[in-house]
Order: structure tokens, then C-alpha cells, then sequence
């Protein structure tokens, strides 16, 4: 089962920096897989530039993976995933994966 969060507030408030950070401490504490989903590339390169000052907090790294249409990466099998959505199924699903957070 998914847990799905939503963060709304307004256009400089810090929600993606927060939202970082809350990801990164569930990815290193609760040793789970998340996902934080934005609408642009351009917001998917502020939140890397977010995920180093949230893991100098937490004193060790959290594996990140970047999943968007340009980075698909490749299902258990080896093969490539054919969509967006195919690898973010997969990251989630695969038990075997470190904890961590997946961009897309």
C-alpha cells in the first residue's frame, strides 16, 4: 500500500525543500522507498540541489534516483523501462532496492 502526500502553500514557502527533507529523513529513518513527484525538469533539478543540504543533516547519504522521461532506467529483468510510470512501479515494488527517494 501507498501513502500519498500533498503539499500545498505558496510560491516560496519552502515546499520543496521541506518536502525534501521529510523524504529524506523517512528514506534514512523508516529505511523506506519514496517517491516525490513534480510537474517540471526544472523543479526536479531544485530538488537535487535540496537533497544535498537535507543529507549533510542526516550525517549520512540517501541513496536518490532520478526517474523522468529523459532517465528510465532498467526493470529487475535488465530490460529498459518503457515509461515514466513503469519505473516508478518498479522502484517502489522492488523489495530489494535500498531505501531512498526517487525524483520524477
Amino acid at each position: 500500500m501507498y501513502e500519498i502526500k500533498i503539499v500545498d502553500a505558496l510560491a516560496g514557502s519552502g515546499k520543496t525543500y521541506q518536502a525534501i527533507r521529510w523524504a529524506a529523513k523517512k528514506a534514512h529513518y523508516n529505511r523506506e522507498n519514496t517517491v516525490i513527484v513534480f510537474k517540471s525538469k526544472a523543479l526536479i533539478e531544485e530538488a537535487w540541489n535540496s537533497l544535498k543540504d537535507a543529507q549533510s543533516s542526516l550525517k549520512s547519504k540517501v541513496p536518490a534516483l532520478r526517474i523522468d522521461q529523459d532517465h528510465l532506467g532498467n526493470n529487475q529483468d535488465g530490460t529498459p523501462n518503457k515509461s515514466v510510470k513503469s519505473a516508478i512501479m518498479g522502484y517502489l515494488d522492488n523489495i530489494d532496492t535500498k531505501s531512498g527517494i526517487s525524483y520524477s
